[in-house]
Order: structure tokens, then C-alpha cells, then sequence
């Protein structure tokens, strides 16, 4: 069964892994410790972690935080789209845990909330990374378009916005990239003409 482990400062996961989301409380710090070509992302209480042009790569460590972290529930995929069932696990953190001596190993009630609690308390939740770079349109599911032309070459990803952009890293010259929505015309079907007296069609003596 995957495990998912986080406390202390930090978030990992055991098993074979593709991509988590992790529904939580509080607000948190994060720094990104997931392999290369994975990605964190965060919004509405979740976090998304998913890879993006990299393949048969599971993971392991995810991140490490500072800030309050409570999590409910989370959702656990592998590289063919099944669904894992997995455990959370919470550890301890003993250095905000004891209150005194080292040897002092009574835990107040008033603590034991402490065990969510890492150094800094933020208002709310950031990401260190938040540019998706070095992608190119070769590894895209899709075009991407530069004004009206479709774009060939190397874009980044602002995680924050969803705005792919020209060139492999930020840059002054970086460009927006739009994806065109190709709408399909709607059938609407004829109103068929109402016949009457009035029509002339309707007969008479």
C-alpha cells in the first residue's frame, strides 16, 4: 500500500507514485523537493503534484515546509491512471513537542496542536518554484499559438497564472502563447412554417 508521510517540516510518499493531491488546512511554505520534471502547484486548499515531459519516474520526496499543515485527505495515481489506495501518515515533531529538558517527555494538551506547526506561521500558501521551464512545443499535447501562427520552439509555464510564454526561461522578451478553441458550429434546426386560412392554403367555397 502507498504511504504518504509528513510532519517535522517535510512531505514524502512510498510506492509507485505519478501524481498526488493533497487536500489540506493551514498555509504553508513550500519547498519543492520533487524530481526533475515534476511539478507543484497549489490552489483552494489543494495541492497538485503532477509530471509534465518526463516518464516511468515515481516519486519520493515531495516537499518540505514551514507553516501550519493539516491534511484531510489526499488522491494518488500511477503512470496508467489507476487510483492508489494510500495511507497518511503524520510524524511528530518533537521539537515543538517538548516542553523544557530534552529529558522532559510530558506533552501539555495545549501542545499537542503544535504537532501541525513548523517555525514560521504564513497567511497563506507559496511555492519556491514557480516556473515551469526548459518545455518545448515537440513534447506538447497540442499548438500553441503566437499571435495567429502557430509557435515551434522552446516555452516556460507561470505556475501561478497558467501563462505559457516564449523562450525556455523569463525573460523582458518572453511573449504570451494563447491555445486557439476551434467551436464547432451548432445545427439549428428550421422553423417549419405555420400553414392557415390566412396562407390562402386552407381552401374555400
Amino acid at each position: 500500500m502507498t504511504k504518504l508521510y509528513y510532519g517535522d517540516g517535510k512531505c514524502s510518499i512510498s510506492g509507485e507514485a505519478a501524481g498526488v493531491e493533497i487536500n489540506y488546512k493551514g498555509a504553508i511554505n513550500i519547498v519543492d523537493k520533487t524530481p526533475d520534471g515534476f511539478h507543484i502547484m497549489t490552489g483552494n486548499n489543494k495541492i497538485m503534484i503532477f509530471p509534465f515531459g518526463v516518464k516511468d519516474i515515481t516519486l519520493n520526496n515531495l516537499f518540505e515546509y514551514t507553516g501550519e499543515f493539516r491534511i484531510s485527505s489526499v488522491i494518488v495515481s500511477d503512470w496508467q491512471g489507476k487510483s492508489l489506495s494510500t495511507t497518511i501518515k503524520r510524524m511528530m515533531d518533537y521539537v515543538e513537542l517538548l516542553d523544557g529538558n530534552v529529558e522532559d517527555m510530558t506533552i501539555p494538551v495545549n501542545k499537542l496542536n503544535a504537532t501541525y506547526k513548523h517555525r514560521a506561521n504564513p497567511h497563506k500558501t507559496t511555492v519556491d518554484k514557480k516556473v515551469m521551464e526548459n518545455m518545448h512545443t515537440s513534447n506538447h499535447d497540442g499548438d500553441l499559438y503566437l499571435g495567429a501562427d502557430i509557435y515551434d520552439g522552446y516555452y516556460h509555464v507561470h505556475l501561478e497564472t497558467g501563462k505559457a510564454m516564449t523562450g525556455d526561461v523569463h525573460t523582458e522578451d518572453s511573449q504570451e502563447l494563447k491555445i486557439k478553441i476551434i467551436r464547432k458550429p451548432q445545427r439549428r434546426m428550421a422553423a417549419k412554417r405555420r400553414t392557415s386560412m390566412r396562407d390562402g392554403n386552407g381552401g374555400g367555397y
